[in-house]
């Protein structure tokens, strides 16, 4: 390992000085001896004696020039010679760029259009050789001053480039024909490897910058909703800037992490944050990847089957985000400012009642008369309008041999619930250079982020405002609860004002949790990626990239006295966390791409791979005793023990492989096969696992000619095969050393080690087609996939005669079948234009198989497990059962008789079954489509998204609750009346009904499982551009937007929003316990470019 950091340093080195030796160039001294010969004579011998050479056009070369010199500098040659001549120069690295001094300058102006009459937006206008230039606006216009005898190189990526020589002409009209060639689109895919995307033999999914800052969210990830096919994306309920779940083609490990795998510029990150396991916790934080500035993204590509992913390997088992960064662009500094401002409210409700009162003083439900007057206490006017600003600004500059990129962003946010705050700034840089005559290709990127969060939470019992604020009684005085602590003079401090008894759910009062209850997190990340490419040849280059990733996170938790006692010491609790996570990261690959005869073609690269992830951290949480100084958070006031983490260390190793045969640009064979060595595998059986993927696409428009026409544009049909899969958590393998305490063992965690754990394996197939018709204006891409995961990990208790508690084996099964497919158009007419797609997302879970009779030689017993338990509390569990899914629901119910009616006892109450729970559904959706939209009329634009969920259940222990406290409108409805239905007849023991439909923690949740179908306006935006010229071409346009998000639902029976989730992690899925509601967002947008 210090082999591979010393290497790291000495690339990272050399790369911050390949900068200032090119610049030491410009200082080289040359002896130089020419009289009366020729301009061209004087080019050669400079030439001759320096590194440079003379890029000019229209020259009189034969004029003659003299110059007598010793160790004379370039610059200075060039100014003795040059300047009498009236010739300008510019140096470009090791280029001497030509101009004639011609002050007759002037102002040409044009239009620039394709074939079918249409302006093109941003085509570049350089003069020819100096690279200065301009681009043409929103209508296809531009304006440029250029010299005499000017010529320009007019060039758009899809169209073939023109050189056009301007001669006495002012006004110009140019029509770019399309590049056929270009037209075959080019997409991202693996290692950060560009292919055409007519070869490839899975499905790859392009998302544009557009598409994540069009209606901007704190966590970019959320803007993908409906818009990529076969991935389901829950936002967290924690308020602005929350982590986003993100699983592609179903959940396949029943034991460890299924969310994608993010890559940036062809490197993997790191990525956690935001998962919860218990109904008790509420805090929780964002994850990495959202401290990413979306201003920063030049595109995205989704990789949702194993073999898009396969050259990642055991990484890329849950599919793949592939991120590509901006670059400095060619020609003139571009400067852009842009703010997104959003307005926050709650989109998602319960409903609540304010017509019965309390059932007694003091009380804190609400079974009491009906109120003369409706009381004016309603629920929502706790939560404040919150709000999400965000500003950045871009600069980007370059010459062809020399590009910068520069960002830096801040965004501040403020949650629906008081005090719940979110501060981040991002600054990125990075740098493209072409050096040793274009061969070599340097590209070095910096990334840092600065993030705080405070009052983050998501769902959850203690420590959650939104217990007691739903729970309040109608018709009570709340204006006294606002004021949330009063003095308190035997103790000479403000203390909290709850004038309610304790209770099972450990109520405080609201505004107390929200400002004297401070759960703080900080993250620092910093980010540093070096590229090296070199073109040894046409058609072989060489690669190496290296990446050093460093994250600083702080979490802090401050508990003012009187906090409740469970909580807190008698003058209050801090808690402080530290945790330092480092990954480094090296490749290096071979890319081979070599036509024969254009007939066939070989594509593809073979490479190595190395990656470390270190882990240490340190935690106190201290009770502040009586007697210690009240609200001095500081370990030395406080009674508690610190607790480290050891360093931790894992890494891998890789080789991989990569071929592609092609046939006539028409018929293509792929084949990669990767092994990793991961430090895991050490002592077991098997030391790497190998994962092997072979595929095939055919182009049938071109095989069968005659085939492609007017109707029919293009048709590919594709279909693969491949493996990947997970290695076996850390330190449970292998021979293991124990400390000895009192003369005994330490066995440490109590796992006892395998030597024969194997990875788990996921085995997938897929086949699909692409389809273009009317002139690629209607697109069809449609996939069908299988995949099965095997040898899945579990921990099993042991014999409680053995040293150990458990030990980990291999076994069950899981299995995912689906479908997805993007159905799109586009078209223009005139200077009207639509673009629309519809995303559609099928995914069926299974569970084959978990613990069938493994035999256990320790107790020499065999073990069966049909049903695991995964998590859950009270009425509510997530079990993992053969023949069911991974996000199966089981909740309480009531006893029943023989005929399936509820018991209804002499009293009139129904009873509480407390020996079964029931089956609810599965948290998973059937189905999802998202439907999008852009349409464009001169410099308006409109966009909006409509996403639907379809199948699946939730459950809302929060209305069950609000039902047995008679705060809910469901519970005043059936006092209106005088009774319930309950088995078909009506029951008028309505309080004792609720009650006991909301006993304990959960209630009794079987009659209170919803359908998670729902459908609603995700996002529209309405906005103007306005162009250059009415600015005076001081400023190149300023677009103006307004946005909105979750703006209404069409569809939705659960009184919440069942696509928000409390966590990230795999279960705790489908369930509502005091979750906060999910955001509705209007708001702005600006861009100015300049």
């Amino acid at each position: 390992m210090r082999k591979i950091k010393r290497i790291l340093a000495n690339i990272f080195f050399l790369l911050l000085i390949a900068h200032p030796l090119g610049a030491q160039t410009n200082v080289q001294k040359i002896d130089l001896s020419l009289k009366q010969q020729s301009l061209k004579a004087f080019f050669e011998a400079v030439e001759s004696k320096t590194d440079y050479t003379f890029m000019y056009n229209n020259l009189d070369l034969e004029q003659k020039v003299s110059i007598e010199v010793k160790q004379a500098a370039i610059k200075d040659v060039l100014n003795k010679v040059l300047t009498p001549l009236q010739i300008n120069y510019e140096i470009v690295n090791k280029r001497i760029v030509l101009t004639k001094n011609d002050s007759r300058k002037f102002t040409i102006k044009g239009t620039v259009i394709n074939e079918s009459k249409e302006s093109l937006i941003g085509v570049n206008i350089a003069i020819v050789p100096t690279g200065k230039g301009t681009i043409t606006d929103i209508d296809g216009n531009f304006s440029l001053d250029v010299p005499q005898d000017a010529v320009l190189n007019v060039s758009y990526i899809g169209f073939v480039s023109q050189q056009i020589k301007v001669g006495n002409k002012r006004d110009f009209t140019i029509v770019l024909k399309e590049d056929s060639k270009e037209l075959n689109e080019v997409v991202v895919t693996a290692l950060g490897i560009k292919r055409a995307e007519k070869a490839l033999s899975y499905n790859v999914q392009k998302i544009t910058s557009e598409d994540l800052t069009r209606v901007k969210n704190a966590n970019f990830m959320n803007a993908l909703i409906g818009k990529v096919a076969g991935v389901t994306i829950n936002t967290s309920s924690a308020g602005v800037g929350g982590a986003a779940r993100v699983v592609m083609r179903g959940t396949k490990s029943i034991n460890y992490d299924n969310n994608a795998l993010y890559v940036i510029d062809g490197i993997p990150v790191i990525n956690s944050g935001g998962e919860i396991n218990s109904i008790f916790a509420s805090s929780t934080t964002t994850d990495d990847i959202s401290s990413l500035n979306p201003e920063d993204i030049e595109s995205m590509s989704v990789l949702t089957g194993a073999a898009a992913a396969s050259l990642y390997g055991s990484l890329g088992q849950n599919g793949v985000v592939l991120i590509t960064t901006k670059s400095g662009a060619v020609g003139k500094p571009r400067l852009s400012y842009s703010n997104s401002t959003s307005f926050l409210t709650p989109f998602v409700l319960p409903e609540f009642q304010n017509r019965y009162g309390q059932t007694e003083m003091g009380s804190l439900t609400s079974w009491g008369e009906k109120l003369d007057t409706p009381g004016s206490y309603k629920p929502k006017d706790f939560f404040q309008t919150g709000r999400s600003v965000s500003h950045s600004v871009t600069f980007s500059t370059g010459s062809e041999t020399n590009q910068t990129f520069i960002s830096a962003s801040v965004l501040t946010g403020k949650g629906i619930v008081p005090s719940n705050n979110l501060d981040r700034y991002n600054f990125t840089f990075k740098n493209t250079a072409k050096l040793l005559d274009d061969k070599m290709t340097v590209s070095f990127n910096l990334m840092y982020s600065n993030q705080k969060t405070q009052n983050m939470f998501a769902q959850g019992l203690y420590h959650n405002p939104l217990v007691p604020v739903y729970l309040f009684p109608a018709g009570g005085n709340w204006s006294a609860i606002q004021a949330y602590e009063r003095y308190d003079e035997s103790r000479n401090f403000p203390t909290q004002y709850w004038p309610f008894a304790d209770d099972q759910f450990r109520m405080q009062n609201p505004y107390w949790i929200t400002n004297r209850e401070k759960f703080i997190n900080k993250k620092h990340r910093f980010y540093a990626g070096l590229n090296l490419e070199y073109k040894l040849f046409d058609w072989l280059k060489l690669m190496g990239r290296a990446k050093m990733e460093y994250t600083n996170g702080l979490s802090e938790t401050n508990l003012y006295a009187s906090t409740n006692k469970l909580f807190a010491g008698a003058s209050g609790r801090y808690s402080r966390g530290i945790s330092l996570t480092e990954q480094y990261y090296v490749d290096v690959m071979a890319n081979i791409d070599k036509t024969f005869n254009e007939t066939f073609g070989v594509t593809g690269n073979i490479g190595y791979s190395f990656m470390e992830n270190k882990n240490q951290g340190q935690s106190v949480d201290c009770y502040i005793p009586y007697g210690a100084i009240p609200n001095l958070f500081h370990t030395g006031n406080a009674a508690g023990e610190a607790s480290s983490l050891l360093p931790t260390s894992k890494n891998y190793q890789a080789l991989y492989a990569n071929a592609e045969v092609s046939y006539k640009q028409m018929l293509y064979l792929n084949a990669s096969v990767r092994s990793d060595w991961w430090s895991q595998l050490y002592g077991t059986g098997q030391l790497y696992i190998v994962y092997p993927s072979v595929g095939m696409s055919a182009i049938l428009t071109e095989a069968f000619s005659g085939m492609k026409s007017d109707v029919l544009s293009f048709l590919k049909v594709r279909a693969n095969y491949t493996t990947v899969g997970n290695p076996p958590p850390a330190f449970v393998t292998g021979k293991q050393t124990y400390p000895v305490t009192a003369g005994s063992p330490d066995f440490g965690n109590g796992i006892k080690p395998s030597l024969t754990l194997q990875p788990e394996k996921t085995k997938g197939v897929e086949a699909g087609f692409n389809l273009k018709m009317f002139k690629n204006k209607l697109s069809l891409d449609f996939t069908w996939y299988h995949t099965r995961t095997s040898n899945q990990i579990f921990n099993v208790p042991i014999s409680a005669s053995s040293f150990y508690s458990s030990f980990y084996i291999n076994a069950g099964q899981v299995t995912n079948k689906g479908i997805e497919a993007t159905l799109g158009y586009k078209d223009k007419w005139g200077d009207f234009s639509w673009d629309s797609y519809l995303t559609f997302t099928m995914n069926k879970n299974r569970v084959d198989k978990l613990i069938d009779n493994y035999y256990d030689e320790e107790s020499q017993t065999y073990i069966t497990r049909d049903v695991i338990e995964k998590g859950g509390a009270g009425s509510y569990s997530m079990k993992v059962a053969v023949g069911g899914t991974l996000g199966d629901v089981y909740v309480s119910t009531l006893k029943m008789d023989d005929q399936g009616r509820y018991v209804v006892v002499q009293n009139g109450k129904v009873m509480p079954d407390d020996k079964n729970v029931i089956f609810a559904g599965k948290a998973a959706p059937d189905c999802t489509l998202g439907f999008n939209n852009t349409f464009r009329y001169k410099n308006i634009d409109l966009s909006f998204s409509i996403y639907g969920r379809f199948g699946g259940i939730g459950v809302s222990a929060t209305q069950a609750i609000l039902d047995a406290y008679g705060v809910s409108e469901q519970s005043a409805k059936a006092r209106d009346l005088g009774y319930v239905m309950v088995n078909g007849r009506k029951l008028s023991s309505v309080a004792d009904y609720y009650k006991t439909m909301g006993n304990g923690l959960n209630g009794i949740l079987s009659e209170y499982v919803y359908s998670a179908t729902n459908v609603r306006l995700k996002n529209l935006a309405i906005g103007y551009t306005i162009p250059g010229k009415w600015l005076y071409n001081k400023i190149g346009s300023i677009h103006l937007a307004l946005t909105g998000e979750n703006l209404f639902m069409f569809y939705n029976k659960a009184p919440f929003d069942p696509e928000s989730t409390a966590s990230t992690g795999t279960y705790y899925q489908g369930i509502d316990y005091f979750m906060q509601p999910s955001l509705k967002s209007l708001g702005f947008s600006v861009k100015v470019n300049f």
